[in-house]
C-alpha cells in the first residue's frame, strides 16, 4: 500500500532534507503521547524511510495527584501500543520501530526537575544509540520559551539558545505553528492524549499559553505572531557572529558559497551567511525581506538557477552560489 503524502509532509520533508546530511543514522523520537509528538511519530515514519527509528518515552514518576499519575501510566501504555501498531509498512518495506522507556523513582515537583530528568534520559539514549533526539517543539513553544527566559532575566546568549538544531537535538517543527499540527493530526486521523495539567495555569508556561497570549491576541489581532516575528529578528541579530564563518566551494572565495554547506544551515544561520556574503561583495544595504526572498529561491530543489536581487546576479548550481554584478 502506497503512503499518501500531503502538503505538510512535503514541507517537513524539505526541512528534513536540508538537515539530513548532518543527522546520524538513528533518529530518537521523543514521544509523550500528546498531539505534537504523535504528529512527529507519524510524519517521520513517512519521510525518514532510510533511518533507524527509536521511540523514547519518559515517565515522570509518582505524583501527589492521582489524576496526573493515572495519566502518566496511561500515556506510557498508549505510546507503547502505538509503536507496536506502527511496526508496519513504510514506503515499500516493513520496518520495525524500537521502543525505549524509563521512569523516575522520585517525585518530580518543579518544571526544572522534570526537564532535568528528561534531559538525562535522552542523553543516555543518544549515547546508547549514537543518534540524535527529535522533539516536537513548534513555533508556539519557541515563543513561550523565549518569554519565560525574558521573565527570568537571562541575557541574549541564553534567551535565544532554543534553536532548531544542536549537537544532540533536532526540532523539525520549529517553523510550524501548533494550529498546523492540529490540522494535520485531524486530517490524518492521528490519536493522541491530552495532559490534564495543560489546562491548569499553575505553571508559568501554562499561564502564558492559556491566559497571557490569548489576552494579547484579543487586544491586538495577530499580536502574538508579530511579537514572535520581532523576537525572531532579535534572535538573528544576537547570534554570536565571531564563531560563524563562511564555507566556500573548493575552499576558494572566487568559487562562491558552498551550496551543500549552505543547505545544512538553520534559517537564522542562512540569514547570517547571506548577510556576511553580501558584505564581502560590498552590498551593505538590504532588508530582512530581501534576505528571506533570496533564501526562498535558494531553497528550491533546482540544480541550476539564476536570478537578480539587490542589483546582483545570483548564479547557482549544485555545488556553489556565485554573486555577480548585474
Amino acid at each position: 500500500m502506497k503512503t499518501v503524502w500531503v502538503n505538510f509532509d512535503h514541507q517537513l520533508n524539505q526541512i528534513y532534507k536540508k538537515n539530513s546530511r548532518a543527522l546520524p543514522e538513528t533518529l530518537i523520537l521523543a514521544v509523550s503521547g500528546g498531539l505534537d509528538s504523535m504528529v512527529l511519530l507519524h510524519s517521520f515514519l513517512k519521510i525518514a524511510s532510510s533511518k533507524k527509528i527509536v521511540v523514547a518515552y519518559y515517565h515522570h514518576g509518582p505524583s501527589d495527584h492521582p489524576e496526573q499519575l493515572k495519566f502518566r501510566d496511561q500515556s506510557l501504555r498508549f505510546v507503547k501500543d502505538a509503536v507496536l501498531r506502527l511496526k508496519t509498512e513504510t514506503g515499500q518495506k516493513l520496518r520495525p520501530v524500537v521502543f525505549e522507556a524509563a521512569q523516575s523513582s522520585q517525585k518530580l515537583i518543579s518544571e526544572n526537575d522534570m526537564r532535568r530528568a528528561r534531559t538525562a534520559f535522552f542523553d543516555k539514549m543518544v549515547a546508547k544509540h549514537q543518534g540524535i533526539v527529535l522533539t516536537a517543539h513548534h513555533s508556539d513553544d519557541w515563543l513561550e520559551t523565549v518569554l519565560l527566559k525574558m521573565i527570568r532575566g537571562v541575557g541574549p546568549d541564553k534567551m535565544f539558545s532554543f534553536r532548531e538544531r544542536t549537537e544532540k537535538v533536532f526540532r523539525p517543527f520549529m517553523t510550524f505553528p501548533k494550529s498546523e499540527l492540529l490540522q494535520y493530526a485531524k486530517a490524518q486521523k492521528i490519536n493522541w492524549l491530552e495532559d490534564p495539567s495543560n489546562a491548569q495555569s499553575f505553571y508559568l508556561r501554562n499561564w502564558l499559553r492559556n491566559e497571557w497570549l490569548p489576552q494579547l491576541e484579543k487586544r491586538s489581532s495577530r499580536g502574538s505572531y508579530r511579537f514572535s516575528q520581532s523576537l525572531h529578528r532579535l534572535a538573528e541579530a544576537f547570534q554570536p557572529h565571531s564563531t560563524f564563518s563562511l564555507v566556500f566551494a573548493r575552499n576558494a572565495h572566487a568559487s562562491g558559497l558552498d551550496r551543500r554547506w549552505f543547505n545544512t544551515l538553520s534559517p537564522s544561520e542562512k540569514s547570517r551567511a547571506l548577510a556576511l556574503f553580501l558584505n564581502e561583495h560590498n552590498v551593505r544595504e538590504f532588508s530582512s525581506g530581501q534576505i528571506k526572498e533570496i533564501i526562498k529561491r535558494l531553497d528550491k530543489n533546482q540544480k541550476e538557477l539564476t536570478f537578480t536581487i539587490l542589483n546582483r546576479k545570483w548564479v547557482i548550481n549544485a555545488l556553489q552560489i556565485v554573486l555577480e554584478l548585474s
